[in-house]
């Protein structure tokens, strides 16, 4: 059975988890009443009209009381006297973007810009309104014009770096990313980007020191210790990863990646009986997610708990079936277990799964494997 051990793999998640600063989308800061000054313009700053004026006051205190449906009637109201009121159609397009109406609101947003060139709130949420409808060139325009009317602002670098992260531009990426830690040193969400992006360049010990910033701006988020613990795993620092696994999931105890990357560093480290009660305590309360089933039967099988292993494959592969390497570990337990006819079946249709995916070398090697178990070579005799 030992001799078949190196070949089990084990299932992890994506390394990067991108979110933009947006990743619910929000939109730019809103003003306030205050910063409105009621006064002002009902006195002409926004429009000469005072009908157009009055209209928009009153939407600008729906608006700030939450009351969204009666803002939406009065800034309609207020475009109606006076269609050019930059403004208006800023509002507006916010109400529209939380009611989900997204190309309205880019069109709200597109018009106040055209208005008001240096209304760079416009162009920021034209440009988070572009990215939810996965237009990524037009929304990197508009975080570029962000840029150009407020370079200053961290936030309008940092979603250029989401957006160029998304092309697989890295090198532009970190670019755009530093200038967001320079412009905000204490903002968390961009120390953590910067370090999955460096990571994701293969710059390992910066990517390690910017995730470490974010957990020292943040400490009671869970999301940099998993990160940290990722790339801790892809430098094999096993045993670091797995106290920031467990720093993870002791703030956020329901999240099965979390859990899921815990039990594979304990697989790694030899720690078979920890991983089992991981993983198990992860599927008990996952019960369809794969992954954690396939890796439950890795620490199974490595542990030499066969019967148990061949369990858990068999749930991994029912869940999701284009699973070549659970099919030739399954098999390979078969056959450790002395249940050769099913083991060939197995390991078959393992041959079939890799010959699709154009996996010579697991295709020769199972073709080996199969010749040895159905012509066994006789054994030598002194």
């Amino acid at each position: 059975m030992g001799q078949n051990l190196d070949r089990l793999k084990l299932a992890t998640g994506a390394l990067l988890v991108w979110g933009s600063l947006l990743a619910s989308p929000t939109l730019a800061a809103e003003l306030t009443t205050t910063q409105l000054g009621i006064k002002q313009r009902i006195d002409g700053l926004y429009t000469q009209n005072r009908e157009a004026a009055i209209a928009f006051q009153q939407g600008v205190g729906a608006y700030n009381r939450g009351d969204f449906a009666t803002a939406d009637r009065e800034f309609r109201r207020s475009l109606q006297f006076d269609p050019n009121i930059a403004m208006g159609h800023y509002l507006l397009g916010n109400i529209l973007f939380r009611q989900g109406q997204l190309p309205e609101a880019a069109t709200e947003f597109q018009a106040a810009g055209n208005l008001d060139p240096k209304l760079a709130d416009a162009f920021f949420n034209l440009g988070v309104v572009r990215e939810a409808q996965g237009q990524l060139d037009a929304a990197l325009t508009a975080y570029q014009r962000v840029i150009s009317i407020r370079s200053d602002d961290w936030r309008g670098y940092y979603n250029a770096g989401v957006i160029k992260v998304r092309q697989n531009n890295l090198t532009e990426a970190i670019t755009l990313f530093n200038s967001a830690t320079r412009l905000s040193p204490n903002s968390a969400q961009a120390q953590l980007q910067l370090g999955l992006a460096l990571q994701a360049n293969n710059q390992s010990i910066l990517a390690s020191e910017a995730i470490r910033r974010a957990i020292q701006l943040e400490p009671n988020s869970p999301v940099p210790y998993y990160q940290l613990g990722r790339i801790l795993s892809l430098q094999s620092d096993f045993n670091g990863a797995i106290e920031n696994f467990r720093r993870a999931i002791a703030l956020a105890p329901k999240i099965p990646e979390y859990q899921m990357e815990l039990g594979v560093a304990q697989i790694n480290i030899g720690d078979f009986r920890g991983a089992i009660n991981t993983l198990e305590a992860m599927v008990a309360a996952n019960p369809n997610n794969g992954a954690g089933h396939y890796n439950l039967a890795v620490a199974l099988h490595r542990s030499g708990d066969l019967a148990g292993a061949i369990g858990e494959y068999e749930k991994s592969i029912f869940i999701n079936a284009n699973q070549p390497e659970a099919l030739y570990n399954l098999g390979l337990a078969m056959k450790d277990l002395g249940r050769n006819s099913a083991a060939i079946s197995t390991l078959l249709n393992a041959r079939w799964v890799y010959n699709i995916d154009r996996n010579q070398d697991r295709v020769a090697a199972i073709d080996r494997l199969l010749l040895e178990m159905i012509f066994p070579f006789p054994e030598r005799r002194g």
